[in-house]
C-alpha cells in the first residue's frame, strides 16, 4: 500500500508461506494441470527432470545430447548456470565412463553420445531437435510486447513508429534472437527504408513465433497460433496481440 503497510489478508493464512515472510491465503490447487506427454521432443527436459530431479544436471545432459561436443563455458552460457556448477556436474558425470573428454584441460570439450539415450526418451529419435536458449528469447518477446503496448508509440506517425521499431530491433532484439538461436529469422533494418520497415518488423516477429510453434509441434506447416496486428486509425494506432505456449525444447 502507499502507506508502506502490507495489503490486508482476510481469513486463514498459509503457514508455509508465512514462515518465509509472505502473508497470503492457503494455496488451493485448481486441479487443471495435466501430465506432460512422454517421449516427445517438446518434453525432453521435463522427462529428464522427472527421471533425475530438478537440477543443473538435466540441462547439462540435454545440451550434450543435442550437440556433438561442448565446453564448460558454452554450456554455462546456454543454460544460465554458473561455470562452477557446470564444471561440478561434468566432473561427476565423468566418473560414469560415458562422458568423453581429452586429458588436457586447456580447451577441453566434452562429448556424450546421443545413443541410446534419445532412443529411450523419444518415440522418433531421428527427428532433428534444436536447442533454444530461452532467457534471451523471453526477454526479446517481453521487449516487443512492451513496445507494442506503449501508448506513446500509438500516437506517433507511421514514420515515427517505423523508427521506433527499427531502433528496438537493432539495439536489443536482434542480438537476443541471435543468442537464442533464431537470429537467421529476422532481416536487417538497414535493408528497408521509412515506413516499409513496419510490415517487415511485424512479419519477422510472426515468422519467429510461427517457426517456433512449427518446430515445437512437428507440424508440416506452421499454424496461425500467433497474431500481431498493425492497424492505422485516425491516430495511427499500433495494436499487438500474442498468444503462445512455451515448450521446453522444440523439435
Amino acid at each position: 500500500m502507499k502507506s508502506g503497510n502490507p495489503l490486508p489478508v482476510p481469513g486463514a493464512k498459509d503457514e508455509i508461506f508465512e514462515k518465509y515472510g509472505l502473508i497470503r491465503n492457503p494455496v488451493q490447487n485448481r486441479g487443471l494441470s495435466n501430465p506432460f506427454p512422454p517421449k516427445a521432443p517438446v518434453t525432453l527436459l521435463l522427462q529428464l527432470r522427472a527421471l533425475i530431479g530438478v537440477c543443473a544436471r538435466c540441462e547439462v545432459l540435454l545440451y550434450l545430447l543435442l550437440h556433438d561436443r561442448a565446453t564448460i563455458q558454452e554450456i554455462a552460457d546456454q543454460t544460465y548456470y554458473s561455470w562452477r556448477s557446470v564444471q561440478d556436474v561434468l566432473f561427476e558425470m565423468g566418473h560414469s565412463g560415458l562422458l568423453n573428454f581429452p586429458e588436457a584441460k586447456r580447451g577441453r570439450t566434452y562429448r556424450f553420445s546421443g545413443e541410446p539415450w534419445l532412443h529411450i526418451l523419444l518415440k522418433n529419435p531421428d527427428i532433428k531437435i534444436n536447442w533454444i536458449c530461452w532467457p534471451p528469447l523471453f526477454r526479446a518477446l517481453e521487449l516487443i510486447w512492451n513496445k507494442l503496448n506503449d501508448p506513446v508509440l500509438m500516437e506517433l506517425s507511421m514514420l515515427g513508429q517505423a523508427a521506433e521499431l527499427r531502433t528496438l530491433m537493432t539495439g536489443q532484439i536482434a542480438s537476443k534472437l541471435e543468442r537464442a538461436g533464431l537470429g537467421s529469422l529476422v532481416h536487417s533494418p538497414k535493408l528497408y527504408e521509412g515506413e516499409e520497415y513496419i510490415d517487415v518488423f511485424l512479419s519477422n516477429i510472426k515468422i519467429v513465433l510461427n517457426n517456433h510453434y512449427y518446430r515445437e509441434s512437428g507440424d508440416q506447416k506452421p499454424r496461425q497460433r500467433y497474431a500481431i496486428r498493425f492497424t492505422h486509425t485516425g491516430q495511427k494506432r499500433l495494436a499487438g496481440g500474442v498468444g503462445a505456449r512455451c515448450p521446453m525444447v522444440p523439435p
